[in-house]
């Protein structure tokens, strides 16, 4: 039974990992993308409207590369910050009545969760709001670009993995 929860949640992230790769991708380079634009230099996090805590982020993103020898290009830079510390959200397809700071701090912050719980190997077979999750991480890709979904597995794998639960996954080893 033990082991059956384990392998069904090493399945339940397998299947949640493409999304959430996905999303992670199109969230900083839309963001770099249009802060770029709104300000007009490629290095916007230079830039001193940032707050401490976001600066010393920025400086530990290019002193890991400054560590690996790896030019300090913005957008290497940008992909060395971690996901929760990307100031600003750009999600030109999320219909305007949902387009609140609050509404989309909160689906990002509950993605994010989701996302450090998969890819830190933690359990989420347990998690009764599983599907809503998925649901509203395929939704935000939606936001970003629809055509991520295309990329994705037709149908979603999620909801045959989710559908079978862990007794699909148990084993005899006897």
């Amino acid at each position: 039974m033990i082991l059956g929860r384990y392998l069904w949640n090493i399945a339940l992230c397998q299947a949640l990992y493409p999304a959430l790769h996905s999303l992670e991708v199109a969230f900083r380079n839309r963001l770099h993308e249009a802060l770029k634009l709104h300000f007009g230099v490629p290095s916007w996090f230079d830039m001193p409207w940032l707050l401490d805590r976001e600066q010393d982020k920025v400086a530990a993103a290019k002193q890991e590369l400054r560590k690996r020898n790896a030019p300090l290009e913005a957008d290497r830079v940008v992909a060395e910050l971690s996901f929760g510390d990307v100031i600003r959200q750009t999600l030109p397809h999320m219909p305007k009545h949902l387009r609140k700071r609050t509404e989309i701090n909160k689906r990002m912050h509950t993605l994010r969760l989701l996302r450090n719980r998969v890819f830190h190997y933690e359990p989420i077979w347990h998690w009764e709001d599983l599907p809503r999750q998925h649901a509203d991480l395929r939704q935000a890709l939606e936001w970003f670009e629809p055509e991520l979904l295309k990329l994705l597995c037709v149908p979603p794998l999620f909801e045959e993995v989710h559908s079978r639960g862990p007794a699909a996954y148990e084993l005899d080893v006897r």
